[in-house]
């Protein structure tokens, strides 16, 4: 339920003075230079810009438009210190700034200790109570993995708005350092989101799979003919599996928004992998 005086962030309309994230092709901008005061310049307005183009899926206008609308919400309404904003200047900064010195090492940690940290996470789950309006109970008798209720839901939403808010550092980072494989890059980065201590009692990539296994298997009984071909290119039941597990986490899970029911996305991702992967 949305409290009285905060409206739901999918029927939100900011105004002018509500935009601190805006978006073009290949690029999210906020304004850095004003944060650190710097002179207006093409270095000043260099740092205003995210690079997405590291990450193809990330850098379409869909994705581009729900980070923006989701992190300006978050900020004028649950973050108003602007301590997100702040945080994730800060890492740009050293990132531009410090190329040399600041490496995968450097990344990671100041990730963990200034997006992926309690007070973020509190603020967020606020944001969650207020705009969560499903109403979930999966039931599954033979495989209790693959029942899902509100407390799963809520927990996907919490790390899909996490990966928002470190998807235009993970790819500007990329841009930056020339990372070749950029999906291993970022599920190094999303095991901190999708393992976070708070999120222990739900396995959720564990649900995931076992979600996803149990469709593949599904599939493979009435297609048994077409599973047969599947061995000369390196294909079964598992590593399909794990191939539609890792592109949820990947492609799917940013994507969620409070008005759509994301198990069934997940399946709908599940069922077109297979589809044009197999079938």
């Amino acid at each position: 339920m949305s409290n009285n005086n905060i409206p739901l962030v999918d029927k939100w309309e900011p105004s002018n003075k509500d935009i601190i994230f805006t978006n073009t092709k290949n690029l999210i901008i906020a304004p850095l230079d004003k944060l650190f005061q710097l002179n207006d310049s093409a270095n000043s307005s260099m740092l205003n810009c995210f690079i997405l183009n590291t990450k193809k899926s990330y850098n379409s206008e869909d994705i581009r438009c729900h980070f923006c609308l989701y992190s300006n919400y978050f900020e004028k309404y649950y973050d108003r210190e602007l301590e997100y904003f702040t945080n994730m200047a800060k890492i740009k900064f050293m990132i531009d700034c410090y190329p040399d010195k600041y490496g995968i090492n450097e990344f990671m940690v100041d990730i963990n200790r200034y997006i992926i940290q309690p007070s973020l996470m509190g603020k967020i789950k606020q944001m969650i109570e207020n705009n969560y309006s499903l109403e979930l109970n999966y039931k599954s008798i033979s495989n209790p993995q693959l029942q899902y209720n509100n407390e799963h839901a809520k927990v996907l939403l919490h790390m899909s708005i996490m990966m928002n808010f470190c998807i235009p550092l993970i790819t500007h980072f990329a841009y930056t350092k020339k990372i070749a494989d950029i999906d291993e890059f970022i599920l190094d980065v999303y095991d901190y989101i999708l393992y976070y201590p708070e999120f222990s009692n739900v396995d959720i990539p564990s649900k995931i799979y076992q979600t996803s296994i149990s469709n593949v298997k599904r599939n493979e009984k009435n297609n048994q003919t077409l599973w047969m071909k599947q061995d000369i290119r390196g294909k079964d039941i598992i590593t399909h599996s794990e191939a539609a597990l890792r592109n949820i986490i990947l492609n799917i899970l940013p994507k969620y928004t409070f008005s759509q029911n994301m198990i069934n996305l997940n399946y709908t991702s599940i069922q077109k992998n297979n589809k044009f992967q197999i079938c």
